[in-house]
């Protein structure tokens, strides 16, 4: 009698053990597909890549830093892509997080059919002691991506005479698209080789913070390169007379080796 409820003691204590593992098994294998279905929710949009089109049409918004360039990338774009048709508008001025509130903006993106988008007009401490929101920033980049618009930062230059606030802006808007995946122009690394090479004289104007001709084709150029894909770096020709045609290839050179150090997408 002993041996019988022995037996059935230690079958039942084999029959406990089995169902506990296959317990385990089942929920092992939920979390397993749990976590998975998680971290596939998690994953950021991907950027919409945008280069070698038949035609591009750029939409811009920005602080007055935007404003003067409109003329010289407008040149640049044509210049670079071939026979595509170019169209660049600036959409509106100011800084990003009161443009965000701007339900005419906002449509205009909605409707126009945009191919790319450059967001300049994040704010920043000059002195780097005070952070200021990205939200905004932010906001407009999934709006883009949502619309398969190709986002593209645009960290302003550096004020004359200070190469690391251009470094600074540039970690900035870096950090950003680290968490909100856009690509990012590396102007204030372009400016300050430029700068290091041909000297401040024509890269600002008087006030020695707005561009002047060298430093609207360094920018352009910049942007041109990532929008296009193509190299820059590839002829000579002089595309605007305010810049000597040795110096903009030299600027094209600067522009695409910083760009290749510093892949503006990824």
């Amino acid at each position: 009698m002993q041996k019988v409820i022995l037996v059935f003691m230690l079958f039942s204590l084999l029959a406990c053990g089995s169902s506990s593992d296959n317990e385990k098994q089942i929920v092992a294998t939920s979390s397993v597909k749990q976590t998975a279905q998680t971290s596939q929710e998690k994953l950021p949009t991907p950027i919409p890549i945008n280069q070698y089109l038949a035609s591009y049409k750029v939409a811009l918004i920005g602080n007055s830093h935007s404003y003067g360039i409109l003329e010289t990338l407008q040149s640049v774009l044509e210049h670079h892509s071939g026979n595509s048709n170019v169209e660049i508008r600036a959409l509106a001025f100011g800084y990003t997080d009161e443009l965000i509130k701007d339900s005419k903006l906002i449509d205009e993106l909605n409707s126009g059919q945009w191919s790319h988008l450059i967001i300049q007009g994040q704010k920043y401490s000059q002195s780097g002691s005070y952070v200021y929101s990205t939200n905004a920033t932010e906001q407009f980049i999934s709006v883009a991506k949502s619309l398969n618009i190709m986002p593209i930062l645009f960290p302003e230059h550096p004020q004359k005479g200070d190469p690391l606030e251009g470094e600074r802006v540039y970690e900035l808007h870096k950090s950003i698209a680290q968490n909100h995946p856009s690509c990012v122009a590396p102007i204030g690394l372009v400016w300050n080789k430029a700068i290091a090479q041909l000297g401040s004289q024509y890269f600002y104007s008087p006030d020695g913070n707005h561009a002047a001709a060298y430093g609207f084709m360094s920018t352009s150029l910049t942007l041109a390169q990532i929008i296009t894909g193509e190299i820059v770096d590839s002829d000579e020709q002089q595309i605007i007379n305010s810049v000597p045609s040795d110096v903009q290839a030299e600027l094209a050179r600067i522009v695409s080796q910083t760009l290749a150090e510093n892949d503006p997408c990824n």
